[in-house]
């Protein structure tokens, strides 16, 4: 018998907007958003003689670094990684099953450790790196996964009969897929360049050592370097302004288009036989990017590691190790619970309000680190000397600064910029494993938190280790938000390895960075089987 259930079930009409979860959920997403906003109004306050000065020499430098480094990076992975794609998808070719998962590894390598592996090949082979061509070949090689994964899942989706027909009408395979794959592919293919370039407008660590000077690398200047929080603060908004340019470029382009090609006369394309030159020339051209973006930093830091020995990274190293772990750990625990919150509500209450706030969440990993840092940091600043204000008031006392620099200012910047990472799988197991049944526990009378922990959690238990991971992950190899917000004298793998490659210690930096890159390889693997878990065989 089948028992029709109005959404929302459990709360009159009229409490659906103000229930506990809509009110929760609104709370929660405007409290993360306050730095975002804070950084935004900073353009509007009164500049510094330093912002001055900025723009009167730097100002250009960075931004003709910033286009360059973006337009570059985004040309390659472009090329590697729809290439591959097309590739595994559409052929078969020798050590094409291992190639199709192992294409994705450069993801667990950081860009940061990436360079310093890479920093060394002038004296190995004569070429120079450390310069914006370097910059853009190292951070292109660990990035393209991005474009890879994304065009992986979209060309699997594509119905096998359209690309035959157009071959039985005697156009080549090539021909196929760039006139009618690559099309039906370009809206997903574009949400992968904008997600690498997002990381791109982040990165700090490669550009850094490698001393090119980008938006990123100015804030650091102007924050440590001038002491001028009004100059970073105009920095870090007008490196929002340009994410935000991006993203609305990127939504007018895909505009209200919708490719779909399941229909009933839907089956997976079946990948062709390459032989002779050709099937070792596919199979050298995809194991080019594993061997330069994985192998070989891999390799690099492994002779290092001999080298230097194990702990050559200093007597702390446990401790740092540790440190590492449990923040990336609270770190996860507490977005994943965040996200939970904010999916279930979406799920609960199917109004635009809690709809929009759902998608303003998606503004934290948008933004750069350095830019969230900075809003976070001038927000609790604020805060805090508000209380002291208030405290000195009542009861006559001076405490020192209490949030700031504290390791849950570090924690509340992690969930902002990393919160739609759990939010996107957590929805989407939502959706796809919990649709009647939950429906037909609040009709029985459950209230809609007994149904979360009852029947939602359990059967999302899946989604929601895959979206920790991705979020601790992604933690662990943080480095230009943690090296702003951490508290004095507290390290993390990903700092202490910058720092030592910046005291020019690469080597003895080596096992903290086999440790990030070991740890960052299981979820890589995790996601790709995601992803891509109807890759033809």
């Amino acid at each position: 018998m089948n028992v029709a259930v109005a959404p929302a079930a459990g709360y009159p009409r009229w409490r659906q907007r103000l229930s506990p979860w809509s009110v929760g959920a609104a709370a929660m997403i405007s409290v993360l958003l306050v730095p975002i906003a804070v950084v935004a109004l900073s353009m509007l306050g009164r500049s510094s003689p330093t912002w001055q000065h900025i723009c009167d020499t730097v100002l250009t430098t960075y931004l003709w670094n910033t286009a360059l480094l973006v337009a570059g990076v985004g040309a390659c992975t472009l090329v590697i990684g729809v290439s591959c794609a097309w590739l595994v998808t559409f052929y078969r070719f020798p050590g094409r099953a291992v190639l199709s998962w192992a294409l994705v590894l450069p993801f667990a390598i950081p860009t940061y450790i990436a360079a310093y592996c890479y920093a060394d090949l002038q004296d190995l082979v004569g070429v120079d790196m450390m310069n914006l061509p370097g910059a853009i070949l190292v951070v292109s090689l660990v990035l393209y996964p991005y474009v890879y994964l994304i065009t992986c899942s979209t060309l699997q989706g594509q119905s096998g009969r359209i690309l035959e027909s157009s071959q039985s009408l005697g156009r080549g395979a090539a021909y196929s897929f760039w006139r009618l794959g690559f099309p039906i592919a370009r809206p997903a293919i574009v949400g992968g360049m904008t997600l690498v370039t997002m990381e791109v407008l982040n990165e700090y660590g490669a550009v850094h050592y490698y001393g090119v000077d980008t938006f990123t690398t100015g804030i650091f200047k102007v924050w440590y370097g001038m002491d001028d929080t009004q100059g970073a603060m105009r920095l870090a908004a007008t490196l929002m302004m340009l994410v935000l340019a991006l993203l609305l470029l990127e939504r007018l382009q895909r505009g209200r288009k919708q490719f779909t090609t399941c229909g009933s006369d839907y089956r997976p394309c079946m990948p062709g036989q390459l032989r002779g030159s050709v099937s070792w020339l596919a199979a050298g051209w995809c194991t080019l990017p594993v061997l330069l973006g994985f192998l070989f930093p891999v390799g690099q830091l492994l002779i290092w590691l001999k080298q230097s020995g194990a702990s050559s990274f200093g007597a702390g190293f446990a401790k740092i190790a540790g440190q590492s772990f449990v923040l990336a750990s609270c770190a996860a625990l507490t977005t994943v619970i965040v996200a939970v919150i904010l999916a279930y509500t979406v799920r609960l209450h199917r109004s635009r309000l809690i709809t929009a706030l759902s998608k303003a969440s998606a503004l934290g990993y948008s933004m750069p680190g350095a830019v969230i840092a900075i809003g976070v940091m001038v927000t609790v600043v604020a805060a805090d000397r508000g209380v002291l204000r208030h405290v000195a008031g009542f009861f006559g006392a001076k405490p020192g600064l209490i949030l700031t620099s504290s390791i849950v200012v570090l924690l509340f910047a992690y969930v902002l910029r990393y919160l739609t990472v759990a939010v996107n799988p957590i929805e989407a197991g939502f959706e796809r494993l919990c649709g009647s049944m939950d429906e037909a526990s609040r009709a029985l009378g459950h209230s809609p938190l007994k149904t979360l922990l009852q029947v939602n959690l359990p059967l999302a238990k899946s989604t929601l280790i895959a979206a920790a991971l991705l979020v601790f992950v992604d933690v662990l190899k943080e480095l230009p938000l943690t090296l702003i917000l951490r508290p004095t004298n507290f390290e993390t793998l990903a700092t202490k390895t910058f720092e030592l490659a910046g005291e020019e210690m690469i080597a003895q930096s080596a096992i903290g960075a086999l440790l990030i890159v070991a740890t960052g390889i299981v979820p890589i693997l995790i996601l790709d089987r995601l992803l891509c878990s109807k890759r033809p065989t």
